[in-house]
């Protein structure tokens, strides 16, 4: 409702007095709540939503583990080093693929629900584009000697550059469709599972791995795009290249706080495939899946809560914050318990889940069970800066962490070897938290300036008897 100020002399029942509601609307309103359209949720429904994909991931995650115990226990502890080595590899030009352009897509369908279409054709494009020139460099990394033993693994698992790109799975977290968000994630496993299962029997070899994961990834992806068609929007022409040019410009210090965030998360693996033997990969690899498993929770809880925090981004920063703490007090309650647990039963999940071969990750595993509680943290207050569209203080933020995330583990692995490499990425993570922990703090310190500045403005204007005070009938 749009209040203006009546005009002396203008009747009462004039419009200039109220603006009049829609005749559909009655003029009392029921004082019973309601969520309106483009309205951020109430805490209990947003948590209510999360409830489902949590015990929908869960469902995906145990079927995804139990595919990392298949292929650990069928292939061996050096194999299993050299898939996840690989795979680690993918992982930054994949960053570099989909370049921001995710987090991009779910504020502008947000914020313009009405050119959704062209946004996600748009993003596909630039994003295909993008993979072709990951892959290719790629292929020219498998010709330097430390990767041309893993150089067949590393192009296949390059393909999910592809799947990835047409993959809309951002639309549905723009929808909040949290029960499509686990759906797809269910399925995807599911059928990686099955795949991985099939060639252990059929003993179709290590190459098998990549193919059924990228396989998965196309069948799911193209499910998500006939959703998208009947229950959203239907694809529609792409924007002009020039304006693709501008979007990128625009993710590009997103892009470069996700390079950033894969550069840290991955340099454990990548590191330790090029400083010890890949038989120790393979036992680390084991606790790393662990870390994944737990990461990947939290980042599901980031697609859930991030289009909420753009909601109260638009009233104010200091809301938002408040948001902040308020969800994060609550999942810290769930978490802490998690975590200790998770460290008591470290020793014995390394024996029984991966066999003894794998007994020396425990002590990595209890260091990754506390980096993933500090990514909690990270992963409350980096959606909140994001949210205000600051990509240049993430991409700081990114920095820091990769920083730190990288060195500590060039330091400390030759001396403490697995165990150097876990407490790097502690250290890693909790930079990074403290790090958009701050820039939160500085934009709400920001949002308070403004206002104080605008507020002494307004004082100051009346004060001085102005024309826009005083005589001004809309004052009065």
């Amino acid at each position: 409702i749009r209040i203006t100020r009546r005009s002396p002399g203008t009747p009462p029942t004039a419009p200039g007095r109220w603006d009049t509601l829609p005749a559909t609307l009655p003029r009392r309103m029921s004082s019973a709540s309601f969520t309106a359209p483009g309205s951020p949720l109430p805490q209990r429904e947003l948590l209510q939503r999360y409830t489902w994909p949590v015990l929908l991931s869960a469902a995906a995650r145990g079927l995804g583990f139990a595919a990392v115990i298949l292929v650990a226990r069928g292939f061996g502890v050096e194999i299993f080093g050299e898939l996840g080595f690989a795979h680690a590899t993918v992982g930054y030009a994949l960053t570099f693929a989909v370049f921001g352009l995710g987090i991009y897509g779910v504020r502008e369908a947000v914020r313009h629900p009405e050119s959704i279409g062209a946004v996600t054709s748009t993003v596909i494009a630039i994003r295909l584009v993008l993979g072709a020139v990951a892959f290719l460099a790629l292929a020219l990394l498998t010709l330097l000697p430390a990767f041309r033993p893993v150089a067949g693994l590393v192009l296949l698992y390059a393909l999910t550059l592809f799947t990835s790109a047409i993959s809309v799975f951002w639309v549905a977290q723009s929808r909040q469709r949290t029960d499509v968000l686990g759906l797809a994630a269910v399925a995807t496993q599911a059928l990686y599972i099955g795949q991985v299962y099939l060639a252990l029997t059929l003993d179709l070899g290590k190459h098998a791995v990549p193919i059924a994961l990228a396989t998965s990834e196309l069948v799911v992806a193209l499910g998500l795009l006939v959703w998208m068609r009947r229950r959203v929007a239907p694809l529609a022409r792409p924007l002009a290249p020039a304006a693709c040019g501008r979007i990128l410009r625009r993710t590009a210090p997103l892009a470069g706080s996700q390079m950033l965030r894969a550069v840290a998360l991955g340099s454990d693996m990548v590191l330790l495939g090029l400083l010890v033997p890949m038989d120790r990969v393979g036992t680390y690899g084991a606790a790393y899946k662990l870390f994944v498993l737990g990461f990947t929770l939290v980042g599901l809880y980031v697609t859930v809560v991030l289009p909420h925090l753009v909601h109260h981004g638009t009233v104010s920063v200091r809301r938002m914050a408040r948001e902040v703490g308020s969800l994060l007090r609550k999942l810290l309650l769930l978490a802490i318990p998690l975590a200790a647990l998770g460290v008591a039963v470290a020793p014995w999940g390394m024996r029984r889940l991966f066999g003894e071969e794998f007994a020396d990750a425990t002590t990595p595993m209890r260091l990754l069970v506390l980096a993933t509680l500090a990514s909690l943290f990270g992963g409350h207050y980096r959606p909140a800066v994001l949210a205000m569209g600051e990509h240049r203080r993430d991409l700081a933020n990114g920095a820091v962490s990769a920083g730190v995330h990288v060195a500590a583990k060039l330091v400390l692995i030759p001396f403490f070897g697995l165990t150097g490499a876990a407490l790097g990425t502690l250290l890693g993570e909790v930079s990074f938290a403290l790090a958009s922990r701050v820039s939160l703090r500085r934009l709400e310190a920001d949002e308070a300036r403004r206002t104080v500045r605008a507020d002494d403005l307004e004082s100051a204007g009346f004060a001085s008897g102005s024309t826009t005070g005083a005589g001004n009938p809309d004052f009065d």
